[in-house]
């Protein structure tokens, strides 16, 4: 079975404003202003990433409306920026154990990943269901106050944070293809 694209939606980025907005409604804009994580910060111009969060958020919401009408969950979620461009094919899914999510890593000459910035880049990942709630469900975890933050975290500290220590979740790495 090979995978398909079977739906294909347009979204607009929310405006700021309306980012601002809807953390304030939630009660959160004080508390992450206070706190300093400029990765949820909607009035910043760097790093900011709501706009990232909640597209996956509502990606999850036509993931969970698919299934729906095809009467069963999918078992694994792959998670990629559309610009990428692959060098060479995945690794099979049944060599990548679902109990991990699985970020590819660009190796720098030190043999660390040099994209992940003190964190886990966020460009790509295969994603069991029950994972890609945690990892697509960023959004819905910074507006309901949940989410774990830290002063000044990058994006990809908030990720790392969120999968290894809020949610105990491991995660496996494997070379860039793209």
């Amino acid at each position: 079975l090979l995978p398909s694209l079977v739906h294909v939606e347009f979204v607009v980025d929310t405006p700021r404003e309306q980012l601002i907005r809807d953390l304030e409604a939630s009660g959160m804009l004080g508390y992450y202003y206070l706190n300093g994580a400029h990765v949820v910060n909607p009035k910043t111009t760097t790093d900011n990433q709501l706009h990232l969060y909640r597209k996956q958020s509502l990606c999850m919401d036509i993931i969970a409306g698919r299934e729906v009408e095809r009467g069963r969950r999918y078992d694994r979620i792959i998670f990629s920026r559309i610009d990428y461009h692959w060098a060479a094919p995945l690794p099979p899914l049944h060599l990548l154990d679902p109990l991990f999510v699985w970020i590819d890593c660009v190796r720098a000459a030190t043999g660390e990943c040099w994209l992940d910035r003190g964190g886990l880049d966020d460009n790509f990942a295969v994603l069991s269901r029950d994972h890609a709630e945690i990892y697509m469900r960023r959004w819905d975890y910074v507006q309901e106050g949940v989410a774990l933050l830290l002063p000044y975290m990058t994006g990809h500290m908030f990720l790392k944070a969120m999968l290894e220590v809020q949610h105990q979740v491991s995660v496996g790495r494997f070379l860039s293809v793209a």
